[in-house]
């Protein structure tokens, strides 16, 4: 007679366990975003005063850089190549044509955009302060520039985030594109709609990076009619108080 052969059973058999998903983003408050405006700010002041070479010899300033990354959420080398002339200001859009090279100085010729196809996203509101309807050629250069190397402008980035003291682990350049996708979302933006802004291929892909957001901000949009309370982000277990109150 053959022994009875036991099979223990295991509540885990078969069960499959999902990949864990990506680390969420974390885009700049509205009071960070106050923060580091004042530091472009003082980066201009010094560069006034002192003499100092820096972007003022083929940027506008540090300050127009940080709005132009923040309210038209562009990766860092689309930076380097928008225009003046793309801005409609009856339509709140920009139209993005092409990009950086990812190097190098005194090259002349832009590169197509990744997916090569142009593609229009909407700007957001605190731009109009700093646009200028009569001025011509790329945003962030002045006469006699060609272009501009991709790595300078992921370098002025990083010194406005160094200098307002709210450089955390992963934050970069990127950061700024994150924080106009929050904006975005909390005014209201569907993320078929942000997807096209931002110019990803898939809404998979914004899915992956910013659907937690709509969620997030719907939360708090709901919080704040319910219990009439002022908006509101929570960090890290802390909460970053904005500054207006729900009407």
């Amino acid at each position: 007679m053959q022994p009875v052969q036991y099979r223990a059973h295991l509540p885990t058999r078969g069960v499959s366990v999902p990949e864990p998903g990506e680390r969420d983003v974390e885009p700049w408050t509205d009071d960070e975003l106050e923060i580091l405006r004042k530091a472009a700010d003082r980066l201009d002041g010094e560069l006034r005063t002192d003499g100092r070479p820096g972007p003022e010899t083929t940027l506008g300033s540090y300050r127009l850089l940080f709005e132009l990354a923040i309210t038209t959420g562009r990766r860092v080398a689309e930076l380097g190549a928008i225009e003046w002339r793309g801005f409609n200001k009856d339509d709140r859009t920009v139209r993005i044509r092409a990009q950086v090279p990812p190097d190098g100085y005194g090259l002349t010729t832009l590169q197509p955009l990744k997916g090569r196809r142009n593609r229009t996203a909407l700007v957001l509101p605190s731009w109009w302060n700093f646009h200028r309807d009569d001025a011509r050629g790329r945003v962030i250069l002045t006469d006699g520039v060609s272009t501009v190397a991709h790595r300078s402008l992921e370098r002025w980035c990083r010194q406005i985030i160094e200098a307002s003291g709210l450089k955390r682990h992963g934050q970069n350049a990127h950061t700024f594109r994150h924080t106009y996708a929050r904006i975005c979302l909390e005014k209201g933006a569907r993320l078929e709609e942000l997807q096209r802004f931002l110019g990803h291929a898939s809404i998979r892909t914004t899915e992956q990076s910013y659907g937690w957001l709509t969620e997030q901000s719907a939360a708090t949009l709901a919080r704040a009619r319910i219990y009439g309370e002022g908006l509101r982000v929570v960090r890290g277990g802390k909460r970053h108080e904005k500054r207006h109150k729900a009407s």
